[in-house]
């Protein structure tokens, strides 16, 4: 044990990225081992948010608010999140962390954190085609998302300067009722 504990300490961190990433997998990992190694600069500790076994939901909170962005996306790719982490991953995770979350298909979000994503990202198209290319929403949702791109659009300044306004309203009013009839229509 003396042994492994002078490789946490190594100053090299591909000796201790090594540590944690064959550690990562396993439940008879040394404990005091991977606890002091999720401390670790975020290249080395990732892997253990991400899988390992060891690391229970109090140490998660606490990573989170560490608001490193590499570290809210490996817990968000996690197999086994609860409510409670899906919830403060989508409220203080950033737009990276909240996009890998809705591409987990593990991570079970309701109808409430769905609609709390597509509100926290209506201005990122970006962050909208991934929840709607990797879940099933419902109609309500899907016109959510229609309605914020639709913002988003009227909004950008680009757009803005190329098409009058009441141009730029009338497409997007347009494009919406075309947006929501298809979606009526898959009904």
């Amino acid at each position: 044990m003396v042994g492994l504990f002078a490789r946490v300490d190594d100053p090299a961190i591909d000796v201790r990225l090594r540590l944690a990433t064959t550690f990562a997998d396993r439940r008879d990992a040394p404990r005091a081992v991977v606890l002091r190694l999720i401390d670790d600069v975020p290249a080395v500790c990732a892997p253990l948010y991400e899988r390992s076994p060891l690391v229970q939901p109090p140490h998660l909170r606490d990573a989170l608010q560490r608001g490193e962005t590499q570290i809210t996306c490996a817990i968000a790719r996690r197999v086994d999140l609860g409510d409670a982490l899906v919830r403060a991953i989508l409220s203080c995770g950033g737009g990276d962390a909240a996009q890998v979350l809705v591409s987990n298909p593990h991570a079970r979000m309701d109808e409430a954190m769905l609609r709390a994503y597509i509100e926290a990202h209506s201005d990122d198209c970006a962050a909208l085609e991934t929840l709607q290319a990797t879940r099933t929403l419902s109609p309500e949702l899907q016109c959510l998302i229609i309605a914020a791109r639709s913002q988003s659009y009227q909004t950008n300044p680009l757009v803005q300067a190329l098409v009058p306004q009441q141009r730029l309203a009338r497409l997007a009013g347009g494009a919406q009722e075309r947006a929501l009839l298809d979606v009526l229509a898959t009904l």
